[in-house]
């Protein structure tokens, strides 16, 4: 018997997606990075390339869809990621995506360094929050000197807007609480700006608190 199929809310597919990046980029270090592509029509999915560029996937914010792409086409795979991931595990639906890249399966995760906890933390909080009432939202920021309008595309207040959707360099995250005070900032290395402005090593955090996620995830964010 199919299992039946569900609307997820636009917060639990960002959580899923997360979650899903985060256990590739922990089972491949370095040789996937993420970007976010953006749309004229506000919508936005977050991306992950092959170092090589050979190959990327997005996953979009509606609908669950996986997108593969690579030098020569660009298509949907129908499979819904999200509710391979709610009706079996996030490992089930990162494998989906691990075999779109083109990657081989490995048999266990690799250690965690500080470039591959920062999406672990922002996956962590997603997960915890994507049912409440005051949500959290992430935003990239982009090392934007390089980028034209005439290559890329147009800034639209902090987001860039492309023209088609490319890999753009990712310096940081943001996030944000939807209609509340909270909000923190990540480097790409591994390294967190919190809640209260203090500047946070995660991979010491993470060592100190005896490789546990949650109080990694309160040291940036506070009490919540």
């Amino acid at each position: 018997m199919e299992a039946t199929m569900f609307p997820l809310s636009q917060e639990l597919e960002a959580a899923v997606a997360w979650s899903i990046f985060a256990d590739l980029l922990r089972r491949h270090p370095g040789e996937l990075f993420l970007w976010m592509d953006y749309y004229p029509t506000g919508d936005q999915m977050l991306s992950a390339a092959r170092r090589d560029k050979k190959m990327w996937v997005s996953l979009n914010s509606r609908g669950g869809g996986l997108w593969v792409r690579d030098a020569d086409r660009h298509f949907r795979h129908e499979t819904s990621i999200w509710h391979v991931a709610v009706q079996n595990s996030v490992r089930a639906a990162s494998r989906l995506v691990e075999a779109a890249l083109g990657l081989a399966e490995v048999p266990q995760s690799a250690p965690s360094t500080g470039e591959t906890l920062v999406p672990r933390v922002i996956a962590g909080l997603l997960a915890r929050h994507a049912l409440t009432t005051h949500p959290w939202i992430v935003s990239a920021r982009h090392e934007l000197p390089e980028l034209t309008q005439d290559s890329l595309g147009v800034l639209v207040g902090r987001n860039l807007v492309l023209v088609e959707p490319t890999p753009v360099p990712i310096v940081g995250w943001q996030v944000r609480q939807i209609d509340g005070n909270k909000e923190a900032s990540f480097n790409t290395r591994g390294s967190a700006v919190s809640s209260e402005g203090e500047i946070i090593d995660l991979h010491k955090a993470y060592a100190t608190h005896g490789r546990k996620l949650d109080p990694v995830i309160d040291l940036v964010f506070g009490t919540l």
